[in-house]
Parts: C-alpha cells; structure tokens; sequence
C-alpha cells in the first residue's frame, strides 16, 4: 500500500472520529474521552512504519470506530481471555459403583 493512500485512510479515520466526536449523544465525559483516545491512538500509531502494522492499525480503529457509532458506546469492547484449566477444573465423570 502506497503511504499517500495509507495517509488518506488515517486522515479520513482522524475526521471520521472527530465528527463522531461533535456529534456523539452522551455525556461530556464520554466526548472527552472520544477526543483524549483518539489523539493518543493516532500519537502512538504515528511512527509506525512495517506496512502490516500500520494496516492492522487502521483496522482496528474502523472497527473500533463502527462498534462505537453502532452501539453507542466509546468505550473498546472487552476482550474475553481464554482461561486456563487445569486438570481438576474439569468435571471427572462419577465414580462407578462396583458390586
């Protein structure tokens, strides 16, 4: 992907978030957060330069952006970590009764 249309991609984001952001129903904590988030995401993605990593970025902020405007909440969507079980976590079958 060439860097002027990975330019473009952010910047229509960047204004696709700011229009959310004036736009946005909820309360004034909600569209400060909306703004403090989105300028420290777009800082920290600043200097990225591999083209996957700058490409997952984007992704992740359209898909971050469209939960937001669908549901109605900025805040990111809770990721659920697999747990770990151990052997005695998990159901043993009854023992069977031997006459």
């Amino acid at each position: 992907m060439s860097s002027s249309r990975t330019r473009a991609q952010a910047l229509s984001l960047y204004r696709q978030v700011l229009r959310a952001w004036r736009s946005w129903e909820g309360g004034e904590q909600e569209r400060d957060y909306i703004l403090r988030t989105a300028r420290e995401e777009f800082r920290a993605a600043r200097h990225l330069s591999d083209p996957a990593q700058i490409e997952a970025a984007l992704l992740a902020a359209q898909n971050r952006v469209s939960v937001a405007l669908h549901y109605k909440i900025p805040y990111p969507r809770l990721q659920h970590a697999v747990q770990k079980t151990s052997r005695r976590d998990v159901p043993q079958p009854p023992p069977s009764i031997s006459r």
